[in-house]
């Protein structure tokens, strides 16, 4: 059992807390973030644990914030750490935790030599993990693929993502999961009936998108481009330039650089025979957002904006396969194209994440300074009626919501070809990254938390909306100790209506969070809440999923003979209050749920996070 496992903290660990507390509040009251290397040579006498403690505050605020530090960094400002390998250790794995998208572990690992094998062997678990968790997700499992070659050979989904699936009212339920396309290098996917030369010119119709067209209307829009030449280090596109024109790269290579809002130039990619340039300009009429220099001899053709609108006016399709390439490029995994410009009154800082349906910018408003989120539609479903739908509804939702610790809308606006939602801004860190970073909650903290949520669930609840997608990384704990229950994308109305979006006709949700008629397509009461708030308490409580399968077929099968065990005698440490708790929300059948939201909510209280981190 951990220091923060036990409900009445030494003496030792109160100052710890003072003392990590007083550091994180000064990251609240500056604009810019504080010296921790500063603050630690003002405190010379700071024991092991607090400076461990301090570590970890810092490290996990300035990953929030996007300024993630290095373990190097730390090393390179307190050199005596050097030989705690242990804390060094517990900072690499968090480091990698961290990482929105996980790096690759054998780069990661070879940044320290000495400790290569022990941290390799943590790394591993963790993404053995997540690579099963995925592979289930999408019907597969660890003796079907090499794990160490898993993400590889497909783009799967993150751990616990949500899925959508049509309802089919048949005895054979098939599962219909979306699974992206392997990544390629631009220009390298082949024409089915026309094997794409490993070098040399290309086709117009055998570059993606345009592979998707007609060969015949590709080959119509070919004939209206005009070719150009150009030498080692000429420029075929300009930053600022009007995006007149799309550009197809025939022969040769070129640098992406986008300089930022300070001029410091950044490549961001490379690109070859194949490549589709441009799009973003045609799509949006916006300036050109990067330099494009040539590296190499470079021939190009070059297709006017103005013919391209004329094609796309009489086919449609044209421009549907084009945002394909423009969701592509943006939040990809290197320098987003969106960072430093103003979309409405707003200037982009960093993404902080995307998932299946949207893009999740951190911005700031240029009229107040204020940090707020930005929530983008996926711009390869701004052509999807239901998608959306589904999207409008949720800031529906959410705009007339006004509660501590639901997430709050300000607004919302049409931008670069896509829809945002404007919200609050969260300054914290995910209970699902939270227990994987510390483990299991303690009963207090546990209180609080709970307390929090349930008083954010009965407030959406008396106003008809049920979440559908209670999970852990829904829920964020901001660093004043607040919770904020975020993601309203699958939320609906309680009562069915006669408009009902095609959306709540199907499946929708986590699966190893959703309850057993939520799983069957069934229709939802408030009770589906209370089994995925259940899954989530046993998740707060334990660190560990209730129901480990991902795949939503085994889990109905799971459901259909599943009762909820005896946690008192599962878990002999757990209060009759918490195992009443759990047993209450964890009932198979909707209508023997109970859970007393209102009771719960007089458990709230903020928690002080810098004691969690």
């Amino acid at each position: 059992m951990t220091a923060h496992q036990t409900s009445s903290p030494d003496i030792e660990d109160r100052e710890d807390m003072t003392l990590a507390g007083e550091y994180s509040a000064l990251w609240s009251a500056r604009s810019q973030a504080p010296d921790l290397f500063e603050f630690l040579r003002t405190h010379p006498n700071v024991e092991r644990e607090q400076r461990s403690r301090l570590l970890f505050v810092d490290q996990a605020r300035t990953w929030a914030s996007g300024e993630g530090r290095t373990v190097e960094e730390y090393l390179r400002g307190c050199p005596e750490l050097a030989v705690d390998t242990d804390l060094v250790l517990k900072l690499l794995v968090r480091e990698y935790h961290f990482h929105e998208t996980s790096p690759s572990i054998t780069g990661f690992v070879d940044r320290f030599p000495l400790l290569r094998n022990q941290l390799l062997d943590q790394l591993c678990v963790i993404d053995n993990e997540r690579t099963s968790a995925h592979l289930s997700s999408v019907g597969l499992s660890s003796d079907d693929v090499d794990l160490t070659q898993a993400s590889s050979l497909i783009d799967i989904p993150r751990p616990e993502e949500t899925i959508f699936e049509p309802v089919h009212h048949n005895a054979n339920h098939t599962v219909t999961l979306t699974v992206a396309r392997p990544s390629k290098k631009k220009g390298e996917k082949p024409n089915p009936t026309e094997p794409l030369p490993v070098s040399g010119p290309r086709r117009l119709r055998q570059c993606f998108p345009f592979d998707t067209l007609r060969a015949e209307l590709a080959d119509e829009l070919e004939s209206h481009m005009v070719e150009k030449s150009f030498s080692p280090g000429e420029y075929l596109i300009r930053q600022g330039d009007p995006g007149d024109s799309l550009i197809l790269i025939r022969d040769g290579w070129a640098n992406i650089v986008v300089a930022d809002e300070h001029g410091v130039p950044h490549e961001i990619d490379r690109s070859g025979p194949g490549a589709i340039l441009g799009e973003m300009a045609l799509l949006t009429e916006a300036p050109r957002s990067a330099n494009i220099i040539a590296c190499d001899e470079v021939k190009i053709s070059v297709l006017s904006a103005q013919t391209f609108h004329e094609y796309a006016t009489k086919h449609p399709q044209i421009s549907e396969v084009l945002t394909q390439l423009f969701a592509e490029r943006l939040g990809g995994n290197r320098r987003d194209v969106l960072a430093g410009k103003k979309l409405d009154r707003y200037r982009i800082v960093r993404r902080l994440g995307r998932g299946g349906m949207a893009i999740v910018y951190e911005g700031a408003d240029d009229e107040s300074g204020r940090r707020v989120a930005l929530k983008m539609l996926s711009h390869r479903l701004v052509y999807d009626k239901p998608s959306l739908a589904w999207f409008q509804r949720e800031a529906d939702i959410i705009e007339r919501f006004e509660h501590e610790n639901i997430v709050k809308m300000s607004g919302r606006f049409h931008a670069f070809h896509s829809y945002f939602i404007v919200m609050e801004f969260c300054d914290g860190i995910t209970l699902e990254r939270l227990v994987r970073l510390n483990g299991p909650m303690n009963p207090d903290d546990f209180r609080k938390t709970f307390g929090q949520l349930a008083a954010a669930l009965l407030y959406a609840h008396e106003r008809d909306v049920i979440h559908r997608d209670l999970k852990p990384v829904n829920m964020m704990v901001n660093f004043d100790g607040m919770l904020k229950l975020m993601d309203f994308g699958l939320a609906m109305p309680l009562h069915t209506v006669p408009d009902a979006l095609e959306l709540d006709r199907q499946v929708v949700g986590t699966p190893r969070y959703m309850a057993p008629e939520q799983l069957m397509g069934r229709e939802l009461t408030e009770a589906a809440d209370y089994f995925s708030l259940g899954c989530t308490a046993y998740k707060l409580l334990t660190g560990d999923s209730l129901f480990v399968e991902s795949d939503v077929i085994k889990l109905r099968e799971i459901h259909a003979s599943w009762n909820a065990p005896d946690f008192a005698s599962l878990h002999p440490t757990f209060s009759p209050e918490i195992c009443e708790l759990l047993t209450g929300c964890l009932q198979r059948k909707p209508e023997a749920r109970v859970c007393d939201l209102a009771k719960y909510a007089l458990w709230a209280k903020p928690l002080d996070v810098t004691r969690l981190l």
